[in-house]
């Protein structure tokens, strides 16, 4: 049985669908442009399969190993990235959420780091 409390909440909630929902469909659009222009930017890095649904998508490598370019984007910048093995799915794919708020800043030290030299 559900508390008084929360049921209230969760009326709040449905009676604000619209503009919770609008606002989170908003931040996946921009995060999604955001992504695509990534893409377009570092065309011999990555490839994508734009998810049909969700707020998730997996980003292929082409070349070399996600894990380790994974460890290394931590190590060196900071930034944690998701390899596919982690979901038993070989080791060419990073997982993106595309739900987050900061994941254009996040794309941008992204991309600034794997475009340093050396």
């Amino acid at each position: 049985c559900s508390s008084a409390p929360s049921e209230i909440l969760a009326l709040v909630g449905l009676r604000a669908h619209d503009v919770i929902v609008g606002r989170h469909r908003a931040r996946i659009e921009a995060n999604l442009d955001a992504l695509r222009a990534f893409l377009d930017r570092n065309p011999g890095l990555f490839s994508m399969v734009e998810p049909r649904a969700g707020t998730v998508c997996l980003l292929q490598l082409h070349e070399g190993s996600a894990s380790d370019l994974s460890r290394r984007a931590v190590d060196e910048a900071g930034i944690l990235l998701v390899p596919s093995t982690l979901f038993d799915f070989g080791d060419r794919h990073l997982r993106i959420g595309l739900g987050r708020s900061d994941l254009p800043s996040v794309l941008a030290r992204f991309e600034a780091w794997l475009n340093e030299p050396g």
